[in-house]
């Protein structure tokens, strides 16, 4: 009996991720543009080699720092390996798909962490207006979209990100000993706190812009 040389053929992993990147675009050396594919011919090895990126986008914060870079949808394809602490993985080939100004990133991002967030992060998730979130934990993420949004995270690497006018995000950061250092809550439009920018708490318990592209 003749064979289906198609079905013999598994077609390769495909998944759409997140990644970071410095100013220039580049990580770790490396100079990426948008619509390319980049390859290399060895398999990946998750930290160590390949291209990597996150399934949950706001985990991308945990090796640049919200606000600290620009920011892509991609997709790896072929064998994709896993790291065991968060949702960061890598693979022998890359496409990055599009640049994602920081709204419309934090909107991907959250549309897919629906997904993603039942079985493999502790995270909360809130979209539509009043929405609101909450995370504990090792880096515990918190987001929520829509208008008088509120989203809340505390515990190590521990993120908060709403989108949407009078929307409020509380995050408690800790030092390198995991012990808490500061916390900061403010209604947007109070407290130097303005729609649309990206703040960073500091030691200090005040928040400071951060510049996004």
């Amino acid at each position: 009996m003749p064979k289906d040389v198609a079905a013999d053929t598994q077609a390769p992993e495909r998944i759409v991720a997140f990644k970071a990147f410095g100013p220039d675009f580049a990580c770790r050396g490396f100079q990426y543009e948008v619509g390319k594919t980049y390859t290399q011919d060895t398999p990946a090895v998750i930290c160590e080699s390949g291209f990597h990126a996150c399934e949950n986008g706001f985990d991308v914060w945990s090796y640049y720092g919200a606000g600290a870079a620009r920011y892509a949808e991609v997709e790896l394809v072929g064998t994709v390996v896993r790291h065991d602490g968060d949702s960061k993985i890598a693979s022998a080939e890359i496409v990055i798909k599009a640049e994602l100004k920081f709204p419309e990133f934090i909107k991907r991002a959250t549309l897919k962490l629906v997904d993603w967030i039942t079985s493999k992060a502790d995270s909360n998730i809130a979209t539509g207006d009043w929405g609101h979130a909450a995370a504990t934990g090792y880096k515990g993420h918190a987001a929520a979209t829509g208008d008088s949004g509120h989203a809340a995270a505390t515990g190590y690497r521990g993120h908060a990100a709403v989108t949407g006018k009078n929307s409020i995000a509380v995050a408690a950061y800790d030092d390198d000993a995991c012990n808490l250092v500061a916390v900061f809550a403010s209604k947007v439009g109070e407290n130097g706190i303005e729609a649309g920018k990206t703040y960073k708490l500091g030691i200090d318990g005040k928040p400071t812009e951060v510049a996004t592209p």
